[in-house]
């Protein structure tokens, strides 16, 4: 169990991180104002981790304890809550096994599309803090990163093609087979909404200047 002084810390510092981006993005501030009185507990149970999420208008205040009982709580392990988190469609997530819901659930799938729709400003947020110079590293990076998750895709397929032509007679059962299958798949489709993602952070710090000959 993780020691209770360095959880607040924990806590303490992430919510300063996020409040301090949610001044950047007033709708998402507004969204959450809205759930004001409301409390999400989440308990990472890999961590022994317990969180309270209390949206307000200034963003979230997040707690280690207390003592009012919360609408809903969520408890899974930090991989789970993770794959969540970039969910498409949470509602349906939350239906797996691997969470334990008490309360209401409309208020979990509202927080977590909150989250997944945040936006903030970025380029300006880089301008801020390390200026015009860095933009070519950025940039070169971000390129890097793109190339990779298109290669990390294809060595995924081609893994798994090799796989099931050579591997699949010394399988034990066509369970596993199936299994690793899903786990693949699920890989391969987190990796393209990385790759969109950074795709998409990189078009709006660099976009192409038409104007130039």
């Amino acid at each position: 169990m993780i020691d209770p002084t360095i959880t607040m810390a924990v806590l303490a510092s992430a919510e300063g991180a996020l409040n301090a981006l949610l001044t950047r993005d007033p709708p998402t501030q507004a969204k959450l104002a809205r759930l004001q009185g409301q409390v999400l507990q989440v308990r990472v149970s890999d961590l022994e981790l317990d969180c309270f999420i209390h949206p307000d208008s200034a963003g979230v205040r997040l707690l280690g304890y207390d003592e009012s009982p919360p609408q809903a709580a969520l408890h899974a392990s930090s991989a789970a809550l993770l794959r969540l988190l970039a969910s498409d469609d949470a509602a349906h997530s939350l239906h797996d096994p691997d969470f334990c819901i008490e309360g209401d659930a409309g208020l979990i799938i509202e927080l977590q599309q909150i989250a997944l729709g945040y936006e903030f400003d970025l380029e300006a947020l880089i301008a801020e803090v390390l200026g015009d110079v860095a933009a070519h590293s950025i940039s070169r990076g971000l390129d890097s990163a793109g190339r990779w998750l298109a290669s990390s895709q294809q060595s995924l397929q081609q893994s798994l093609t090799d796989y099931l032509q050579e591997e699949l007679s010394q399988l034990p059962s066509a369970n596993e087979v199936e299994s690793f299958t899903d786990e693949l798949q699920q890989t391969r489709l987190d990796l393209d909404r990385l790759e969109a993602r950074i795709k998409q952070l990189q078009d709006r710090l660099f976009p192409t200047d038409t104007t130039q000959d």
